[in-house]
């Protein structure tokens, strides 16, 4: 008997410096997928297709959209 399925599992993506609506300033973060996998007897073997991203700060830990990275960062002013 030969037991296979797919599996949903939490993956690392890229990470760099974006600012955080959240905490004010800018942040390191972190992509976050979340990508679903062939399994053959409960063990993911081969990656299927991306279910969702999102970019999460390391400071707070907020999830944003990962279209939030595209937004140009605004240095602040010089006091």
């Amino acid at each position: 008997m030969i037991i296979w399925g797919w599996r949903t599992l939490h993956r690392n993506g890229p990470s760099g410096r974006f600012h955080c609506h959240a905490c004010g300033c800018e942040q390191d973060y972190r992509v976050r997928r979340l990508q679903r996998f062939f399994t053959l007897y409960f063990i993911p073997i081969i990656p299927l297709k991306v279910v969702a991203e999102a970019a999460e700060c390391q400071a707070c830990k907020t999830q944003w959209k990962v279209e939030v990275l595209l937004a140009p960062v605004v240095p602040s002013a010089a006091a």
